[in-house]
């Protein structure tokens, strides 16, 4: 009787066809129309090359595609078009990697330009759709939102001079609220229309003086009665910040100087004994906001400040916001009574890397009122 191993030395090329015919072929017999060539090399009617998997003619699977100009594309096919991933290869240079459907650049994906240029982000019907970032060889970048290849949405642009924009984009144009920050430090906030700016704003100098501002289609008005009417307007229409209860805040942007208020009733308090000591963790949680606490050794009513590796924030899903190392928050607690802990608290300065640059944020004028156990949510 032969052993297990020499029957398998005798027979290992026959057990290696079947298992090849097992692993591939038996699949596709089961789930393709018909079965397709493995690595076999056809010309297509239009003239294109095809290496790969095809049924019927059609490419259907991994393969390879070159086409009459001399463009590559290298990936996955559906009845003959592109879907899933792959590479596709310009003659001039361009190479985009990344999602398709249809044929069609479709999800997330980078194409680099021969000249220097380099998109990475969402895409739609083979244009750039939704978040995405575009950096020009110059050192110019845009990143923000994107519709049918143009800038649509909220999205930021800096320019390699420093000049710098944030805010409102239609149809590729500044358009809506927005700040134009200039090389120099001057600024402009306020309304842009059709990439100019258009209505009443606040100027500021590299100085520090700011003063309200008239524009109409970029050009500035100086006339002191229309100026006048444009300062009854923007005291008229200041946002307000009123507290009333739970967890609010002044969320400030250093690049902007734009200020919002935040604010949100799913917050509370917990408490736990370490080394002797008693913590007190206070945790905000909002639609548009995350912070969370701690308070090392609590003591009741008074003034505590909070080291960097004691606090995590975050507002509107970004990563988080840091406090340097140097810094410290300061959390006031001015009422204890209850179960209920009230207090106020400041962040002097949050910062965050993103795209190689370092974004700086405040948040001040904190107000919160929490219970001891979360609030029941909607």
């Amino acid at each position: 009787m032969l052993s297990i191993s020499a029957f398998i030395g005798r027979n290992c090329g026959i057990l290696v066809k079947s298992l090849f015919f097992i692993l591939l072929v038996v699949p596709t017999l089961l789930f393709a129309k018909e079965s397709p060539a493995f690595l076999e090399s056809i010309k297509l009617p239009t003239g294109d090359q095809y290496d790969g998997q095809y049924i019927q003619g059609v490419p259907n699977g991994r393969g390879t595609l070159v086409k009459v100009n001399g463009d590559q594309y290298e990936g996955v096919f559906v009845d003959g078009k592109f879907e899933g991933r792959g590479i596709y290869n310009w003659i001039n240079g361009d190479e985009y990697k990344g999602k398709w459907a249809s044929g069609e650049r479709e999800g997330f994906g980078s194409l680099q330009y021969a000249n220097g240029n380099r998109y990475e982000g969402e895409w739609k019907d083979g244009l750039r759709d939704g978040r995405g970032e575009l950096s020009f060889r110059s050192g110019t970048r845009y990143e923000g939102m994107w519709k049918k290849g143009l800038k649509h949405g909220e999205g930021m642009l800096v320019y390699r001079s420093g000049q710098r924009y944030i805010g409102a984009y239609k149809n590729d144009l500044r358009h809506g609220r927005g700040v134009l920050v200039m090389p120099n430090g001057d600024s402009y906030r306020g309304t842009f229309s059709k990439d100019k700016e258009h209505g009443v704003g606040e100027c500021s100098s590299k100085t520090g003086s700011v003063e309200t501002c008239l524009f109409n289609k970029g050009v500035r008005i100086t006339k002191k009665s229309l100026v006048d009417r444009a300062v009854m307007y923007q005291k008229k229409n200041a946002p307000t910040y009123e507290y009333t209860g739970g967890f609010g805040f002044v969320f400030e942007d250093g690049f902007t100087k734009t200020r919002r208020y935040l604010q949100n009733d799913h917050v509370w308090w917990e408490s736990k004994v370490a080394l002797l000591a008693t913590e007190l963790r206070i945790r905000s949680e909002g639609a548009n906001q995350f912070i969370y606490f701690v308070i090392r050794e609590y003591d009741g009513v008074g003034k505590y400040r909070i080291k960097p590796s004691d606090l995590l924030v975050s507002i509107e899903g970004s990563d988080p916001l840091t406090l340097p190392q140097a810094s410290e928050a300061i959390v006031e607690v001015t009422s204890e009574h209850k179960g209920v802990i009230e207090g106020t608290f400041i962040l002097p300065v949050l910062s965050l890397i993103k795209g190689g640059a370092e974004l700086k944020y405040t948040i001040r004028n904190g107000r919160f009122e929490a219970a001891n156990s979360p609030p029941p949510k909607n």
